[in-house]
């Protein structure tokens, strides 16, 4: 049964109400007066009794420690979940970036592959111009090849009858297609192409020789054709890549040029039978094996040397490479 108290409003003394009579104006006993203030209910004397408002604030009281306390926790707990997560990311990160830089390389491998059906051979590195000056990129050649209609239109706004950085040309240099772009290379994006051809110093060809490179998951004697470079500066447009000569026997070597990328232990390298091969880092070798002596006469990879621009079969659009 509900017991509440009030005070009589004439005498002070107090005033017992019990069950459903609290609320209803009582008889005070000791001065005989009626208190009509007890019909407005419990008076604050009645605070501590369960289910009025003290036990209400003590609830308050409780759920705010508790909370307290799990602030607290979660504030130890934070640095712990971030050096957890953060790793994890950066792993799925670099996992994306580095599966995306292998399918670029497989698009060249896949370009040029039709770029051979179409004229035989793998296209030289660069096409130079009645000077004999490097004019045009094996890059800008290709761009028919990958059916991707972007690169067609590129490739329609870039003239041959003057350089690569003449005016017209100079337009497309900061217009790079993804595909020449490792996700991984932050200095690649726009301009600057993270894939070089491999270059015969010899007959000037597009790679494919043996390199010498020594690895757990490349044949000594494995032909490279594309390399990845990280920070190349070279432009996209440009008639340069990474001459044979001067590569550097391992992979990521910060002593000098050659293969290198930001991928976590290794970069990957394109070979002469089309496969893509992620070499780790630190796969050394004697160096660069000179290329084989019948290279410049028989050319085994369709080198034709550095062709001028009126000897170099270059398609006009998409629908001529397909014939």
């Amino acid at each position: 049964m509900m017991v509440s108290t009030s005070a009589c409003s004439q005498c002070g003394a107090p005033i017992v109400t019990a069950g459903s009579a609290a609320g209803v104006p009582s008889l005070c006993a000791n001065c005989l007066q009626i208190s009509p203030d007890s019909a407005a209910g419990p008076s604050e004397s009645s605070a501590d009794l369960p289910g009025q408002p003290a036990s209400g604030r003590r609830r308050l009281w409780v759920v705010a420690l508790v909370a307290l306390c799990a602030l607290g926790m979660l504030c130890i707990a934070s640095p712990v979940l971030y050096l957890a997560y953060f790793p994890l990311t950066a792993t799925l990160r670099e996992t994306q970036q580095r599966n995306q830089c292998q399918g670029n390389l497989q698009q060249i491998s896949d370009a040029l592959d039709a770029y051979k059906l179409k004229f035989g051979a793998l296209p030289p590195p660069m096409v130079a111009d009645a000077a004999g000056r490097p004019a045009h990129s094996w890059r800008i050649l290709l761009l028919p090849f990958f059916d991707i209609e972007e690169f067609d239109t590129l490739y329609s706004q870039y003239s041959f009858e003057e350089p690569w950085d003449g005016p017209k040309n100079w337009k497309l240099h900061t217009r790079m297609p993804d595909v020449y772009a490792c996700p991984s290379d932050p200095d690649a994006f726009g301009q600057y192409t993270s894939y070089l051809a491999l270059i015969n110093p010899n007959a000037t060809s597009i790679g494919a020789w043996p390199v010498g490179l020594r690895s757990p998951n490349l044949d000594p004697t494995a032909q490279l054709i594309i390399v990845e470079v990280r920070a190349s500066g070279i432009t996209w447009t440009e008639p340069r890549d990474l001459d044979a000569a001067q590569l550097t026997p391992s992979v990521n070597d910060p002593s000098g040029q050659g293969i290198a990328s930001n991928h976590l232990e290794g970069a990957h390298v394109l070979e002469g039978d089309a496969d893509v091969t992620f070499l780790e880092d630190g796969a050394t070798g004697p160096g660069v094996s000179p290329p084989p002596a019948d290279v410049a006469t028989d050319r085994p990879t369709g080198d034709r040397g550095a062709l001028s621009a009126s000897e170099e079969p270059v398609p006009q659009s998409r629908d001529e490479s397909e014939q």
